[in-house]
C-alpha cells in the first residue's frame, strides 16, 4: 500500500494491513460524528427542538475543537478555495441585509449557525481529518453500519409484532413490506447515511485492503437498499460509476482486481436495482406522481422568486421545494441564490481537478461531495443548517477545497 500523505505514519491495527497512528486522531475521529449529531434533528428518538439543539451543540463544540488541537482554519488556501469561501461571504451579507429589511426572526438562527458552520467544517475539520484519514472514514462507515443494523433489528421485532419505528415496515421496491427506517423518521435519511457510509468503507478497502471493510461495505450496501431511498440509490449508482472510473489509469487499473470486481459488482447490482425499479415494480408510477407533485411546487417556487427576487421571503417555510437548488433563491432572493450556486460549482470544480490528477483520497472526496449535491435536487438542505445532508454539504465543501493545491 502507498502512502499518500507526509503524516500517514501507520502501524498494524484494526483498519486492516495498517492504520493511522494514535497521534491526535481523536479530532478526526470526532469530526465523523457529524453523523450522530445530524441524525438527531431527523430522528424519532428526539423532539424537533431537542435533535437541533444537539447538532448546534455539535457544531460549536468543533469550532471550538480549532483550538484545542490547533488546526489551520483558512491557512494556505488556492485562489479558487478563497474565491469560494468570498462567494459564500457575499451570500452571507445578503442575509444580513435580509435581516435588516424584513426583520424576519426565522433568517436569525441562519445568521448565527452559516459562519458558525463554515468555521467548524470548512476551516477546522478538514485539517483534522487530513492527517487521519483512515480514522475519519472508519468511524464514518462504522456509524452507518450502526444505523443499518438497528434498521434490521427493528424490522425483526416489527415482523414479530412489535411496533412500527420511523418507517419500518413499509413497502420496499413498492412490492414488500421490508423497509428499514433505523432511528430516522423518514427512511430516506437512512439511504443517505448508508450511500455516505458506503463510500468510506469502499475508500478503506482500496486504501488498507482490509477485506472486513468489504464486508462492512456490503452491509452498508444492503441498508441503502432495503431504505428504499430511490434518489440515494440512483446517485449512488452514478458516483459509484465515477469512482471506479477514477481507479483507472493509463497503465491500466489503478487497484487490484479484486477490488476493482468489488466495485464492479456493486455498481452491477446498483443496475439490476434500478431495471427493476422500472420493469417490475411499480417505482415508474410512484416516480411520476412524485414528479407532478415536485413540478407543482417547484411551479409555485418560481413565482415567489419572481414576486420577491432581491431578497427573496427568508427562512418561513412558506414555500415548500424538495429542491436545495431552488430554494436557496427562495430564502435569499436571486442575489443570494447566485453568489450561493457560484460558490457550490468552484467547490465541486476545484474538487474534481484535483481528483482527476490526485489520490484515492481526492476521488472519495468528489464522490463524495457529488452524492451530496445529487441528492438534494430532492432534498432541501443549506449550508448553515443541521440536518445531515447540510452538515456533510459543508464537510465535503471543506475537504474538498481547504487544502492548498499541490
Amino acid at each position: 500500500m502507498a502512502i499518500e500523505h507526509p503524516s500517514d505514519i501507520r502501524m498494524i491495527g484494526f483498519y486492516g494491513q495498517s492504520g493511522p497512528s494514535t497521534n491526535n486522531s481523536h479530532g478526526a475521529v470526532f469530526a465523523a460524528l457529524f453523523i450522530i449529531a445530524g441524525s438527531a434533528p431527523v430522528s424519532f428518538l428526539f423532539s424537533a427542538r431537542v435533535g437541533y439543539l444537539i447538532a448546534g451543540m455539535f457544531v460549536l463544540a468543533l469550532a471550538a475543537a480549532g483550538g484545542v488541537y490547533r488546526s489551520g482554519i483558512f491557512r494556505d488556501w488556492s485562489p479558487a478555495a478563497m474565491a469560494t469561501l468570498t462567494l459564500f461571504g457575499a451570500y452571507y451579507l445578503v442575509l444580513v441585509l435580509q435581516f435588516f429589511v424584513t426583520l424576519e426572526r426565522a433568517t436569525l438562527p441562519y445568521l448565527f449557525l452559516t459562519p458558525l458552520v463554515f468555521v467548524a467544517f470548512v476551516g477546522v475539520a478538514p485539517p483534522l481529518i487530513e492527517v487521519h484519514r483512515e480514522a475519519f472514514t472508519a468511524i464514518v462507515a462504522l456509524i452507518g453500519a450502526v444505523m443499518v443494523a438497528l434498521g434490521f433489528v427493528f424490522l425483526v421485532l416489527w415482523l414479530l409484532g412489535g411496533e412500527s419505528l420511523g418507517m419500518t415496515g413499509r413497502l420496499l421496491f413498492g412490492e414488500f413490506r421490508f423497509r428499514i427506517s433505523s432511528i430516522y423518521n423518514n427512511s430516506n435519511s437512512l439511504g443517505f447515511v448508508a450511500g455516505l457510509a458506503t463510500l468510506s468503507a469502499l475508500y478503506l478497502y482500496l486504501q488498507v485492503g482490509a477485506r472486513r471493510w468489504a464486508l462492512v461495505g456490503t452491509l452498508l450496501f444492503v441498508g441503502l437498499l432495503f431504505s428504499n431511498s430511490r434518489m440515494a440509490m440512483l446517485t449512488f449508482l452514478a458516483v459509484g460509476v465515477v469512482f471506479a472510473v477514477l481507479q483507472l489509469n493509463p497503465d491500466g487499473l489503478g487497484t487490484s482486481t479484486l477490488s476493482t470486481g468489488y466495485i464492479a459488482t456493486l455498481i452491477g447490482v446498483s443496475v439490476l436495482m434500478s431495471v427493476f425499479f422500472f420493469l417490475v415494480s411499480d417505482f415508474l408510477a410512484h416516480a411520476v406522481v412524485s414528479l407532478q407533485r415536485r413540478l407543482d411546487m417547484w411551479s409555485a417556487a418560481t413565482a415567489s422568486i419572481t414576486s420577491s427576487p432581491l431578497i427573496g421571503e427568508g427562512f418561513t417555510g412558506k414555500t415548500s421545494t424538495h429542491n436545495s437548488y431552488l430554494s436557496i433563491f427562495v430564502n435569499s432572493g436571486v442575489i443570494g441564490g447566485v453568489c450561493y450556486s457560484l460558490g457550490l460549482v468552484v467547490a465541486g470544480f476545484t474538487a474534481l481537478r484535483r481528483a482527476l490528477s490526485g489520490s484515492l483520497w481526492d476521488h472519495y472526496v468528489l464522490t463524495s461531495l457529488a452524492f451530496v449535491y445529487l441528492t438534494l435536487l430532492t432534498e432541501t438542505a443549506t449550508l448553515g443548517g443541521l440536518s445531515i445532508a447540510s452538515l456533510a454539504l459543508a464537510l465535503f465543501i471543506g475537504l474538498g477545497i481547504s487544502r492548498p493545491d499541490q
